[in-house]
């Protein structure tokens, strides 16, 4: 029940700014969070595992 009650309903793009993109997401319970993506850390990943 935890984990349903913290799933993510909506992932909303918000800006980037430089090489990060910021998100928000709704929770089920009604409350937002935000979250960053660093585009350099990515680019790094697939790289390094060939994704």
């Amino acid at each position: 029940n935890e984990l349903k009650r913290r799933s993510i309903k909506k992932l909303r793009f918000l800006c980037a700014r430089g090489d990060k993109m910021f998100f928000a997401s709704t929770l089920s319970n009604d409350h937002s969070r935000v979250y960053l993506m660093s585009l350099g850390k990515l680019e790094e990943l697939h790289r390094s595992y060939a994704v």
